[in-house]
C-alpha cells in the first residue's frame, strides 16, 4: 500500500515536470508575482530609522521615517520605548527631557 502511494506521488511529480519544460527542452522563464517582504521587529525598525537621522529628532520624526518605509505601520505608542532602550544602550543622547505631550528630542552618540 505504501510503495503505490509513493509511486503515484512520483508519476505526478514527473507529469508536472514534463509540463513545465517546452518543446524544445528549454525552461520557462520564473514569473514573480510579488516581492517577498521580510518582516522586520519594531526594535530593527526603529534602529534603521535612528541610523537614518541626523541632528536632533524627536519620536514622531521615527514615526514619519517608519512610515515611509512601511505605510501599515501604526504601532506608534512602542516606538518611545524602543527609544529608551536605545539611550539606556548609549546609542543615543537625551537633548532635551520630554515632559506629558512634549517629546523628548534625542541625538546620536
Amino acid at each position: 500500500m505504501h510503495g503505490q502511494e509513493i509511486a503515484a506521488i512520483d508519476r505526478l511529480i514527473s507529469r508536472e515536470r514534463s509540463k513545465a519544460t517546452s518543446p524544445n527542452g528549454a525552461q520557462p522563464p520564473v514569473r514573480i508575482t510579488a516581492r517577498a517582504r521580510r518582516r522586520m521587529s519594531l526594535s530593527a525598525m526603529v534602529g534603521a530609522a535612528v541610523r537614518k537621522m541626523t541632528g536632533d529628532f524627536d519620536r514622531e520624526q521615527i514615526v514619519q521615517e517608519i512610515q515611509a518605509q512601511n505605510p501599515a505601520f501604526t504601532e506608534t505608542q512602542r516606538i518611545g520605548r524602543e527609544l529608551w532602550k536605545l539611550m539606556r544602550d548609549g546609542e543615543l543622547k537625551t537633548v532635551q527631557t520630554g515632559r506629558g505631550r512634549i517629546p523628548a528630542v534625542y541625538r546620536k552618540k
